[in-house]
């Protein structure tokens, strides 16, 4: 290939990673301008992060239903939704912790850090549910949210890998 078609590949794919972040990030930083502004009213943040990643999924399934050609960036554009989906409720776990709503952490309760958050968010997400983590008060219900989001979107993930 000449150089100056390599050269024009990869500014497409640049372009088209950036073009698919853009409205993740965007949606990351409402998060957070959300998540400040309404800290007592936790529920409406976690179905907000609900519903933009099963929009985002259903959305890039029929782009791929519909163009064939996009069929292959649907994996990596899944794939940045379901991690950011993750680091989101992560970030839950950590950053809201009160009377109401704690996590027991071997036998203790505690707040998490940013890796524990992370770690808790991932094994919640993935129905995994060591135990070794345990949500107690309205963190229950975020928690049992997560996972539902976790199957519907993994399963809106195997779907669009196993479409012909």
């Amino acid at each position: 290939m000449p150089k100056k078609e390599e050269d024009g590949v990869v500014w497409a794919v640049i372009f088209d990673l950036a073009k698919n972040l853009i409205p993740i990030l965007l949606g990351v930083g409402l998060f957070y301008i959300l998540f400040h502004l309404f800290k007592e009213s936790i529920f409406g943040i976690v179905i907000y992060i609900t519903a933009i990643a099963v929009g985002m999924m259903a959305f890039y399934l029929h782009q791929a239903h519909v163009h064939t050609e996009v069929r292959g960036r649907f994996v990596l554009n899944s794939l940045l939704v379901l991690m950011v989906t993750i680091f989101l409720y992560g970030q839950i776990y950590t950053l809201s912790a009160t009377d109401q709503a704690y996590i027991i952490d071997n036998g203790h309760r505690t707040t998490l850090d940013q890796a524990s958050g992370l770690y808790f968010s991932t094994v919640t997400f993935t129905t995994l549910g060591y135990g070794d983590i345990v949500p107690m008060g309205y963190f229950r219900y975020v928690a049992m949210v997560e996972a539902f989001t976790g199957v519907i979107l993994v399963g809106i993930f195997i779907y669009g890998l196993t479409r012909s």
